[in-house]
């Protein structure tokens, strides 16, 4: 059956005029439906808008679909520190639609060795920039102020930005998603929603969903996450990666203890792994043993009193993680009317409010010539600039099927 998520029927057979099929319904696809939604209308740039995700918004297989995101400004890249600064405005502005999903909790970014230099540089340019009240503080003066982190924290250098937070991302992507169906953008998931080709002939004229459906279109944001690969050859830019989540539930009289902590992370060893599995298809998937097991052990270095509770719930969030971690949002080199908006490499979605501006400037050829010649096709193949490294992810990546201890099924990958 083919169906709107939003209830109205449509038909099997759908040929559109002058419009865009945007496939995704992640940070990528909504953002850019969004945004693009405000020209939509007769005698306005868009005619029409279609989101196209097996899941209605916002996408279970998104790596935006959680809880919550971190929104931090911190970057050793001064492009990226001032992309993360423009919507950090917007997070903060009480007039947005992103602003009553935004929490300002402040955060800890912390290091202890080969990432050192990440967060000095992050300093630099916090204060290049006039991000104020960034500084660097003692593991004293966080159990001073945070008396929940008791752990040793040991040879941990610490860099502290009060004006950080964090977003209850599910729920901004919904509201995004539902003011963009208002605006008159069709999101459409199950059999008839799940892509299942491109429609390619030196052009890309539409897609194929699973249910056999075909969408023609004028332009085709391919905005599929860990997925995009599946679509379209992306000549070795971006690998998918899945990045490990674990939660543990608070008792009641706890809650009250850690609602006033402040967000830390070190950035030294995170786990991630490759092979993309979702657990919408493979449900008995977990965690491996492993990299549970590191994950307990930064626990311990923080809130040791935490680190041998069970998990509430863990998942893998699967992303695509490009060489030097910048995005790929550019038009396809050889096939005209694709536009290709994917890498976020784990740290996309604090730009959720101006996401979609940058794929409308594509498709206007308005991008500025830092962001296109950034985020153009191949960039992302080589490593080039000084600013490689976000190494948020310093730890090797390692293949899922590898790991000890995954408890796993025999479903299809």
């Amino acid at each position: 059956m083919c169906w709107d998520y939003w209830g109205v029927s449509i038909t099997a057979a759908v040929v559109m005029g002058k419009s865009i099929v945007i496939i995704g319904g992640g940070a990528f696809g909504i953002s850019t439906a969004w945004h693009l939604s405000q020209s939509l209308g007769e005698g306005r740039k868009y005619s029409s808008i279609c989101v196209l995700d097996r899941f209605p918004p916002p996408s279970q297989a998104a790596a935006a679909s959680d809880i919550n995101k971190m929104i931090r400004t911190q970057y050793s890249d001064p492009v990226y520190v001032d992309l993360a600064m423009s919507a950090m405005k917007a997070w903060t502005d009480p007039t947005s639609i992103f602003n009553k999903h935004f929490h300002q909790s402040g955060w800890l970014l912390c290091a202890s060795g080969s990432s050192v230099p990440f967060i000095e540089e992050s300093a630099h340019n916090a204060l290049r920039k006039g991000v104020r009240d960034v500084r660097f503080i003692k593991t004293a003066e966080v159990r001073s102020i945070w008396p929940v982190f008791t752990g040793s924290m040991k040879d941990w250098k610490i860099l502290s930005d009060p004006a950080a937070g964090w977003a209850a991302s599910n729920n901004i992507l919904l509201e995004m998603a539902e003011e963009s169906a208002a605006r008159g953008v069709s999101f459409i998931s199950g059999n008839a929603g799940h892509v299942q080709s491109l429609l390619l002939n030196e052009s890309c004229t539409g897609v194929r969903t699973v249910d056999g459906t075909i969408y023609h279109a004028d332009h085709v944001v391919l905005a599929a996450g860990a997925n995009t690969a599946s679509l379209i050859d992306m000549e070795g830019q971006h690998c998918a990666l899945g990045h490990t989540v674990c939660f543990i539930k608070l008792r009641p009289e706890e809650v009250e203890r850690y609602q006033q902590m402040t967000l830390i992370a070190n950035i030294e060893e995170v786990p991630g792994v490759s092979l993309p599995r979702y657990r919408e298809d493979n449900p008995r998937d977990d965690v491996p043993d492993e990299i549970q097991r590191r994950l307990r052990g930064w626990v311990r270095e923080v809130m040791p009193e935490l680190a041998e509770r069970p998990w509430s719930e863990t998942r893998i969030c699967w992303d695509t993680e490009t060489a030097n971690e910048d995005f790929v949002i550019c038009r396809h080199p050889r096939q005209k009317g694709l536009i290709i908006t994917t890498g976020g490499s784990g740290h996309a979605f604090k730009f959720l409010p101006t996401l979609g501006t940058f794929v409308s400037q594509v498709l206007e050829g308005t991008l500025p010539r830092v962001l296109e010649e950034k985020w153009q096709w191949g960039s992302s193949t080589s490593v080039t600039n000084k600013h490689k490294a976000k190494p948020m992810f310093a730890a090797p990546i390692q293949e899922l099927s590898d790991l000890p201890g995954w408890q796993s099924c025999s479903a299809k990958l």
